[in-house]
C-alpha cells in the first residue's frame, strides 16, 4: 500500500529543517497497522518494532530529496 508522510532533518549541528514534502512509500499492509498502533499509542515511528524496512524506505527517500533542496527550500542544480 502507499503510505505518505511528512519529515524533519536535523543535520550534524543541530539544525533541523521541516520539509513541506509529502513524500510516499510503498509499505505493506502489516507495517501499515503496526505504524498506526504505535502512533496511537503515542510512540515515536523510530520506536516502534518491526517496521525496520518501512523506515529504511522513507530514509532513503528523504535522503535522495534533501541532496537536492536547500535549507531555504529552493533546489540545488548541480553542474
Amino acid at each position: 500500500m502507499e503510505f505518505q508522510f511528512q519529515y524533519r532533518i536535523t543535520y550534524g549541528n543541530g539544525q533541523f529543517y521541516d520539509r513541506p514534502h509529502v513524500m510516499t512509500v510503498q509499505i505493506s499492509m502489516d507495517e501499515y497497522k503496526k505504524i498506526i498502533l504505535g502512533v496511537l499509542e503515542g510512540k515515536r515511528i523510530e520506536k516502534i518494532d518491526d517496521i525496520s524496512e518501512a523506515i529504511e524506505k522513507m530514509t532513503e527517500m528523504v535522503h535522495y530529496i534533501d541532496r537536492w533542496i536547500n535549507m531555504n527550500g529552493s533546489q540545488s542544480i548541480s553542474a
